[in-house]
């Protein structure tokens, strides 16, 4: 009965972490002055339960690729970009129906 209750936990699937990183790359890419980022690939590297949270938390490590479009600046030619591979961490929270992201970390980033 211990095995059969702990299966029926809720759980953070992959494929609603890539929709939240997807989301945070699109923000990033509405601020003015900030590029735009185009995303390759999201690898959810690992997703661990949060047991001290008041909500349903969970901290996840996710590796994107893609292009970073350089924003027009004076160092910078107008249509310049580059490849990225960042690694980076967050808390996705379940309040409700809805899933949220906050604490982001980006533990490593190269441009290329």
């Amino acid at each position: 009965m211990m095995i059969f209750i702990c299966s029926c936990k809720e759980q953070l699937s992959e494929i609603r972490a890539i929709e939240l990183i997807r989301l945070n790359y699109k923000q990033q890419s509405t601020t003015d002055g900030a590029g735009t980022w185009l995303i390759d690939t999201i690898i959810v590297d690992k997703s661990t339960r949060l047991e001290d949270d008041s909500l349903l938390a969970f901290k996840v490590t996710a590796r994107i690729t893609g292009i970073y479009q350089v924003p027009v600046i004076e160092d910078a030619p107008a249509g310049y970009s580059e490849r990225f591979l960042d690694t980076l961490q967050f808390v996705a929270r379940k309040y409700k129906n809805v899933w949220m992201a906050d604490d982001w970390t980006i533990i490593g980033s190269r441009h290329e």
